[in-house]
């Protein structure tokens, strides 16, 4: 969806998304995006702020199921002209930036926007449960589902010619 910046009236916009359909190459969005957003243009500056609905699919890092997660995202962004930046090949962003962006020519392209944002929620260590118990480091069991009888004890491999060499003295 694009939003033409120079058809923004003066009192602003209020974008209604239903069924919002999404394509992701960086993350499997499962279900339509829902949500409201509201559109203020003040000068060169356009201002977003809303609230999106969707459903994703992850894989667990600890046991590499795949499961669903539901996405509720607070957008608050400003974008400003890229003319602004004077040039610069390097921006440096500051904390206080964070919820800026840069925009070309004469619009905004609001899937990218509501995509980055999905991107942005997702855990860097994505869990199906915060109970997950993940996998056997040894055999590969699914330890949710059952136990194996792999020995859990670990053994320094430093120590490990203390081991043989008690092995022997028996």
């Amino acid at each position: 969806m694009k939003l033409i910046i120079s058809e923004i009236p003066e009192e602003g916009l209020d974008l209604s998304l239903d069924n919002l359909s999404l394509i992701s190459k960086a993350v499997s969005i499962i279900s339509p995006v829902k949500g409201e957003l509201r559109i203020d243009k003040v000068g060169a500056e356009v201002l977003i702020k809303g609230h999106t609905l969707t459903e994703i699919e992850l894989t667990c890092s600890r046991c590499l199921n795949n499961f669903k997660k539901e996405v509720n995202l607070d957008i608050s962004i400003t974008y400003h002209p890229l003319s602004e930046l004077k040039g610069d090949e390097v921006y440096e962003l500051h904390d206080y930036e964070m919820e800026v962006d840069f925009y070309s020519g004469d619009e905004i392209d609001i899937d990218n926007l509501i995509e980055e944002e999905i991107i942005l929620s997702i855990p860097m260590k994505p869990l199906c449960s915060e109970e997950c118990k993940g996998l056997c480091p040894k055999c590969g069991a699914d330890l949710n589902i059952t136990s194996c009888g792999c020995s859990n004890q670990v053994i320094d491999e430093r120590f490990g010619m203390l081991k043989k060499l008690l092995k022997k003295g028996e």
